[in-house]
């Protein structure tokens, strides 16, 4: 039905209530195809907080699962062994983990989450922060703890 005018939203509005209603005054919202209450009884009609918070958690939570499911697909990509071994690891079991302080439960759930920060900050740019990565005479070994042995402790 074409309604171009507020005469005819009033019109249109009767017919579709039908005659048992009695329509005393629409208030049309600038877009005709989106319809809001403006007014009911004496006071604005408005919407609680509680149903904004929800509004704004339900798109952080899909935005959050959007981006889990990225990263997982990443390692699907990288890894397969490595998928199965991290599917193993559950999260309530990383802290758990003997001999493992804050600094490699934070490695493992960024190894697990694949969130590890590939900026450089000595050098400005994207690419790993350590030296000895780039040394090719050196080995670096990082153990599952996330401490970097000296140079030659494996190798000498």
């Amino acid at each position: 039905m074409d309604v171009r005018t507020h005469r005819q939203l009033t019109d249109c509005i009767k017919q579709i209530l039908g005659d048992g209603v009695q329509v005393r005054h629409v208030n049309p919202h600038p877009a005709l195809s989106c319809m809001i209450c403006l007014w009911v009884g004496n006071r604005r009609w408005v919407l609680p907080r509680r149903l904004f918070r929800q509004r704004i958690a339900t798109a952080s939570r899909s935005r959050g699962l959007h981006s889990r499911n990225r990263r997982a697909d990443k390692w699907e990509q990288q890894s397969t062994a490595a998928v199965a071994g991290l599917k193993m690891l559950e999260w309530n079991r990383l802290r758990r983990i003997v001999g493992l302080g804050p600094w490699g439960e934070q490695l493992l759930l960024r190894l697990k989450l694949q969130a590890f920060s590939l900026y450089d900050p000595v050098r400005a740019q994207v690419g790993c922060p350590i030296k000895a990565a780039f040394d090719k005479t050196r080995s670096t070994c990082i153990m599952s703890s996330g401490l970097v042995p000296p140079p030659g402790y494996f190798f000498t």
